[in-house]
């Protein structure tokens, strides 16, 4: 089925499409381009492996002796790693050149089983063999070496030569960052001979007007770690990553997540931690090889920017990137919401960023409820129960009288200052089983004087005086002898009762003599609770009301907007994908501010060199009346349209 394709602008950005069939673009790739029927050649991805070849700088080691590893170890100036003169160097091969040895091993089964097992032995510059990261980890810190525990890598299919290059370049930029990067960026363009438009390159974000970022190193909370932050529960970052986990999905803390030697670990989809990742900064005492210093590092992957058939520009890495490493971050200018609003409106939203944790933590939160207005959290759902006698109302509230043990819970002594509430008793005294609990509810009292105890008070300790309430409507209790009204001395306006020995019988047939005496044990709420027996509609689950954490810093408080359209970094290029390689991670480093993390890119998978980056959009589609954007991805599970 033919494709109608729309027009792109200089950053290959699509602005229009005129018809689009809704089926998955994965089987394109068998369309021809000539009357032959040849294959449709997509110079883009064309190009070939090759070797690198560090001979001429690359430095071996010593045969092993048994001896005891210190820095003497790597003293000779061959073996120290000299960042400057190694930057733009593929970091796998860093160690190679300094001294160190990369074995592919293989081992067989037991039993003569012909199936063998392969696996990675590094070897140091003294001749000893580590077998995995701790204990590379542990040589690094034996011998001061300043080489980083991400240079080394123990799964056996990564090809740490390999290096990718085009078969053919019509244009070709040394470095796209004109030396703002760490490492020189290239660019080249297989399809024509065009350029990109040019981009003010930043490593850093740019906050604009009405975006105040606090970095002042007094708001971080810093580490005190001499160990490069290998145990998470001593430091005080891992445990801010730790603890955060408390208000991901199921509200349990995950004590392992976080870095593991400075990549993320896990099943594809599931490295990512939804709460963010905080990261040691300027206030820590630990030094820079600290395990927990990840996206803070400048560039340092092979990566280059290139030009695509129809999706304008895209990053590729030109050597293998190892599951879970850490690529790049993403950088532009920081709008808040409205005037990020009209950026997009008059000069494009194609380079948005939304920092929305806050927001995608909370969704995730059970028993999610959209904000609602104060007005709304007061709103209670009334509960009906048919178990009761339906009341009447009189004519005159001030012949009634309430009894409640409200004040049972306070124990201080002190008389309380609640104007909608004032206790009669502070005593608490002993119900007989099967006590009228409508009687017993908790009722607010705006007003009334104090209620005197009586001889018959004295005399029976069922008996209790309460204050009259002028305000509130409440049932006839004296109605279908649902209490008794008793004589005694009492002031004007004032009345004492004795509570039945069952809510819906007669108080006549009740024998008060044979009345079981207890001490019954109340649940801490307000409003009526029934018996067991009459427990009536249960109660919805999870009804109090959500406020989403971004409100606490302003009513109108939205989640802010990074812009690279016009500045930013490679980050800008990376295209989107229905199964990308690359995933987002909440990183925070220079503020602890929730609204203001890092956007990280890692490795969801082991990359090949010379393929592109991608990530997942995750644009909602149909948000945007009017605007439909279509996905040109190719994959087999492309869902078509992005918006």
């Amino acid at each position: 089925q033919d494709l109608a394709l729309g027009a792109v602008d200089a950053d290959g950005a699509p602005t229009k499409k005129l018809n689009v069939a809704r089926k998955s673009m994965g089987n394109r790739r068998s369309e021809s381009n000539s009357a032959a029927g040849q294959p449709l050649v997509k110079w883009e991805y064309e190009g070939q492996i090759n070797q690198v070849d560090v001979a001429d700088i690359r430095s071996y080691g010593i045969p092993f002796r048994k001896h005891g590893c210190s820095e003497k170890c790597i003293d000779h100036p061959k073996f120290k790693y000299n960042e400057d003169k190694l930057k733009g160097t593929n970091p796998l091969l860093i160690p190679l050149i300094v001294g160190w040895n990369r074995q592919i091993t293989k081992i067989g089964g037991k039993g003569g089983n012909i199936k063998q097992k392969s696996g990675v032995m590094y070897t140091s510059p003294c001749g000893r063999r580590l077998r995995n990261l701790e204990e590379v980890h542990r040589y690094l810190r034996i011998t001061k070496s300043n080489l980083e525990i991400d240079f080394f890598n123990y799964e056996w299919f990564v090809k740490v030569f390999d290096e990718w290059s085009p078969k053919r370049t019509y244009s070709h930029i040394r470095d796209l960052s004109y030396g703002r990067e760490n490492v020189p960026i290239s660019c080249v363009n297989s399809v024509d001979k065009s350029f990109p438009e040019y981009v003010e390159y930043s490593t850093v974000r740019i906050p604009k007007d009405k975006v105040f970022i606090n970095t002042d190193p007094e708001f971080l909370v810093g580490c005190n770690c001499v160990d490069d932050c290998q145990d998470k529960e001593s430091c005080s970052c891992h445990q801010l990553t730790i603890q955060a986990t408390a208000c991901s999905k199921g509200g349990k803390i995950n004590p392992n997540v976080g870095y593991k030697f400075r990549r993320l670990y896990g099943k594809r989809g599931e490295k990512t931690v939804s709460t963010g990742i905080y990261e040691c900064n300027s206030q820590c005492k630990c030094a820079k090889t600290c395990l927990n210093r990840v996206a803070q590092h400048p560039l340092r992957n092979k990566l280059q920017v290139f030009k695509t058939e129809k999706r304008g520009w895209g990053v590729r890495t030109l050597c293998d990137i190892p599951d879970g490493a850490f690529i790049c971050i993403y950088v532009g200018n920081l709008f808040e919401a409205e005037e990020g609003n009209k950026q997009g409106q008059n000069f494009g939203d194609e380079y948005f960023a939304d920092l929305d944790m806050i927001e995608i933590v909370e969704r995730n939160k059970e028993g999610y409820e959209s904000d609602v207005s104060e007005d709304e959290e007061m709103t209670r759902p009334e509960t009906k129960y048919s178990s009761f006698p339906k009341p009447t109302f009189p004519s005159k509230p001030a012949d009634f009288l309430s009894s409640e043990e409200d004040d049972e819970d306070d124990t201080s002594g002190e008389k309380s200052t609640d104007k909608d509430f004032n206790p009669s008793h502070s005593s608490r005294h002993s119900r007989p089983r099967g006590t009228d609990r409508v009687s017993r509810s908790r009722i607010p009292q705006t007003d009334g004087g104090e209620t005197t105890s009586g001889s018959e008070a004295e005399e029976a300790p069922s008996l209790r005086g309460s204050l009259i309430n002028d305000l509130i409507h409440k049932p006839d209790p004296f109605q279908n002898n649902m209490v008794r009204r008793l004589e005694g001395s009492l002031r004007e306006g004032q009345v004492s009762v004795l509570y039945p020995s069952q809510v819906d019988g007669n108080m006549d047939d009740s024998d008060e003599d044979d009345m079981e005496i207890l001490e019954e044990k109340r649940p801490i709420r307000s409003g009526f609770t029934a018996t067991p027996g009459i427990m009536g509609p249960k109660k919805p689950k999870n009804t109090e009301t959500f406020k989403s954490t971004r409100k606490f810093f302003g009513h109108a408080e939205e989640a802010y907007i990074m812009d690279a359209k016009s500045i930013g970094n490679i980050g800008r290029y990376l295209n989107h994908s229905c199964n990308p390689n690359c995933i987002v991670q909440s990183v925070f480093v220079d503020t602890h501010d929730v609204r203001f993390h890092w956007v990280a890119f890692f490795a969801d998978v082991k990359i090949d060199a010379g393929t592109e980056l991608s990530w997942d959009y995750n644009y909602e589609t149909g948000c945007i009346p009017g605007k439909e954007l279509y996905c040109e991805c190719g994959g087999q599970d492309c869902r078509g349209r992005l918006l």
